[in-house]
């Protein structure tokens, strides 16, 4: 794939009488890909096409243990310890203390 200003050097060349294959060694690009971009009125680019998230298998986990939980911390890491331990939910018990837990105060 190439950039705009790439284009607008083959377009120039091009106008400039030199063929794909002089384009090709004077910008080091396949001729293919000269020959494609000169026969192309305008620049297009490339169209990114959807990519699954890495974290997509843990969404469902990771939206219960994003939600403020009414436990301390230490009955929490009780709970989910060993799957935090085994590397399933890998966050630290200081990261529940500053993003997943709110403040407990004892009454």
């Amino acid at each position: 794939m190439i950039d705009y200003e790439t284009f607008c050097q083959i377009k120039e060349l091009k106008r400039n009488n030199l063929n794909a294959e002089q384009i090709a060694r004077e910008l080091s690009l396949n001729s293919r890909t000269v020959r494609k971009w000169v026969s192309e009125e305008r620049y297009m680019p490339r169209k990114s096409g959807w990519r699954p998230s890495k974290l997509d298998p843990f969404k469902r986990i990771l939206s219960v243990i994003s939600k403020p939980i009414p436990i301390r911390p230490p009955r929490y890491l009780r709970v989910f310890g060993k799957r935090v331990l085994k590397g399933a939910i890998p966050l630290s018990k200081s990261t529940f203390e500053k993003s997943v837990l709110p403040k407990y105060r004892p009454i």
